[in-house]
């Protein structure tokens, strides 16, 4: 996934995350937008397999703390763009705890199941629409009907339907489908709670499309609650605009970049 760290190497300007099922080019749209300003960012695959009984999600995050051992981040900020933006919250609490948190950290709707409470009616809601998604997604894969569970996936989460997808979108999907669904299926259980993410001595930024889900404006609506997050909204996007949206969105990162 990353190439073994070494002490001295150039300081990292902007880590991303990118999101489940989609791999690190993804993000070249907002790459090449940013890189003008001749930024040293680093993407990482997540998209690469692991034992399948092992946490891929907690591999990651062992894999990526181990990278930026030998990084300062105080002018390293992390991007995350939905399960993306799940794992640079979970990898800036571990990397705080080292009092070695990055200089920021930029969300693009990250899935964090821990801020919802089940006895507030609106995050039960999303909370339950998420739980059948997943419960139908692994109904279809246990019975061998793959791209119909990827169907399912792609409409909750995508502003465009499976077959709209560029082919070579499908095929990614398509070959990393039992890795999404153990993700989707892990996600819910790792714990990333309000209280967590407000120890994070880093200022955090949630971006949220005025378009796209109702769990994802759930998120941000009880994210804004620590006491270091600000939520902001973009117009016109929704949960994939970083892909579809992406001079608006590296147009956001850059003016923080430049704070």
């Amino acid at each position: 996934m990353l190439a073994n760290p070494t002490a001295g190497v150039q300081p990292i300007d902007l880590f991303m995350f990118h999101a489940a099922a989609t791999g690190p080019r993804s993000l070249d749209a907002i790459k090449r937008q940013l890189n003008r300003s001749r930024l040293n960012i680093v993407t990482p695959n997540l998209t690469v397999h692991h034992d399948i009984k092992t946490s891929r999600i907690k591999t990651h995050l062992v894999d990526i703390c181990g990278h930026l051992e030998h990084q300062r981040l105080s002018q390293t900020i992390f991007f995350g763009h939905s399960m993306g933006g799940f794992l640079a919250l979970l990898v800036a609490n571990e990397m705080n705890k080292k009092d070695n948190p990055p200089r920021a950290v930029i969300l693009y709707e990250p899935i964090v199941h821990g801020v919802l409470e089940l006895d507030n009616d609106s995050d039960k809601s999303v909370l339950d629409w998420d739980r059948q998604i997943v419960e139908q997604i692994q109904l279809d894969f246990s019975s061998g009907n793959i791209k119909s569970g990827l169907s399912r996936f792609v409409s909750a989460w995508n502003e465009q339907q499976f077959d709209d997808l560029p082919l070579a979108a499908q095929e990614t999907l398509l070959n990393d489908a039992e890795n999404l669904l153990k993700d989707v299926l892990e996600l819910p259980h790792i714990s990333l709670t309000l209280k967590d993410i407000e120890s994070i001595n880093s200022p955090i930024i949630s971006i949220v499309g005025e378009n796209s889900p109702a769990f994802c404006q759930r998120v941000s609506h009880n994210l804004v609650r620590a006491k270091n997050t600000t939520v902001h909204s973009l117009i016109g996007c929704g949960h994939m605009g970083p892909i579809y949206q992406p001079e608006l969105v590296s147009g956001f990162i850059q003016s923080f970049i430049k704070e």
